[in-house]
Formats: C-alpha cells, structure tokens, sequence
C-alpha cells in the first residue's frame, strides 16, 4: 500500500538582512504530510523549502537541517533529498552516536580472545575479564566506565563503541522512505 499524504506548495517573497542591505527572492514551500498503513501508524509532517531548509516532526523524533544553496540536480531540492541515502541524511539531521553496550562487550571478548591466543593472558586471567566485562552490555554508558575501573587490560578506555541513534535509524526506514517514494513520484 502507499502511504497516505498530503502536500501543499506555497511560494511568498522573502527578505533577509545582512548587515545593513535587504535581499528579495522568492522561495517555495513544500508541506508534506505521510501516514504509513500499517500496525506502527508511523507518520511525519515535513517542511521543505527551496532554498534548502528541511524540517521534520515525525513520531521518530524532530529533526532539521539546512543545505546551503548548491547545484542540486535539474529537480532541484526535492530531487536532491528523494536521493539521499540512510548515511549520508543522518549524518546531517543526527550527528550523534550512542553507546552500544552489545558491540562494545563484542569488542571487549574479541580482544579477550585475542590475548589469549597470543599468551598474553592466562587461562584463569582470561576468564576474570571475560566474566568482568558481562556488566558492560548494559544501556548505559556508565557500565562501561565501572568496567574500565575494574579491569586490567591495557588500554581499555579504547574498547567502547558508538553506533547511530536506533531513533533516528527507525525514522529513516519508516518515516523517510516512504517520503522519498513520495518525492520521487511527485517529481515524476
């Protein structure tokens, strides 16, 4: 099924200041309303304008962003963001990582094992690290920070590790896909 949408175009004059001169032009405006059919209900209203400027509140979180006027292709903005891949998009609208307590006590057994088979690590010291470091799968970054405390591995502090914010990962999939499907036809 296509997600429902609603979209609007506005176009008005606007005036910026800089310093002390006035500039005219004209910007359009695009309102865009999606609402996946499915059990989620995810939705997101989004606002696009001509000279770059992206807003989104979507029950994924807000997220906002402005591409400084640039050659973005004959379809202009849209055509731009209906290409955008998952990388990219949130490496502007979500530049921020958070702590993985599963891949960072990953990591941790990995360098376990490693220094084991290297001898670097007895048998019974090995398994004082491996049992230490259960604590670290937890949600908190703070776990980790109790780890780094307690164990003796050489450089420790280097083991913790960042991924995307799962919001912002699950508004791509399902609110700003559907979009640039949305996009993509619109500009068609």
């Amino acid at each position: 099924k296509r997600p429902a949408v609603a979209s609007e175009v506005r176009s008005f004059r606007h005036c910026s200041r800089k310093a002390d001169s006035v500039t005219k032009q004209d910007v359009t405006v695009w309102r865009y309303v999606v609402r996946e059919p499915n059990p989620l209900g995810c939705w997101g209203v989004f606002l696009l304008d001509s000279n770059g400027m992206f807003a989104v509140c979507s029950d994924y979180g807000d997220y906002a962003y402005h591409w400084p006027n640039q050659n973005w292709g004959p379809q202009g903005f849209r055509g731009f963001l209906a290409q955008v891949d998952q990388g990219y998009l949130l490496s502007k609208i979500a530049p921020n990582r958070v702590y993985s307590g599963s891949q960072t006590l990953k990591t941790i057994r990995e360098r376990i094992l490693y220094l084991r088979r290297q001898t670097h690590l007895s048998r019974e010291r090995a398994r004082e690290e491996w049992d230490l470091a259960e604590d670290v799968n937890a949600f908190y970054a703070e776990a980790f920070g109790h780890w780094v405390g307690e164990t003796t591995l050489d450089d420790a502090y280097e083991l913790c590790c960042y991924e995307r914010d799962p919001q912002a990962v699950q508004f791509y999939e399902h609110v700003f896909r559907p979009f640039a499907a949305l996009l993509k036809a619109d500009l068609k």
